[in-house]
C-alpha cells in the first residue's frame, strides 16, 4: 500500500492559495486554519 510522507491542504478559492494545514510521516501536523480544517474533518469523519 503507498503511503505519503509528506501532505499540503491548500484552499485555492481565492486569487492566491492560503495553507490551510500540512503534515510530515511520523510528526505532527500544522495546522494554520482551525475552521477550514474542522469542517474538513467533520466531513471526513461522516463516511
Amino acid at each position: 500500500m503507498p503511503v505519503c510522507d509528506f501532505w499540503i491542504i491548500l484552499n485555492n478559492t481565492t486569487g492566491s492559495p492560503d495553507f490551510i494545514a500540512e503534515g510530515e510521516l511520523n510528526k505532527s501536523k500544522i495546522v494554520y486554519s482551525n475552521d477550514i480544517w474542522s469542517i474538513m474533518k467533520n466531513q471526513s469523519d461522516e463516511n
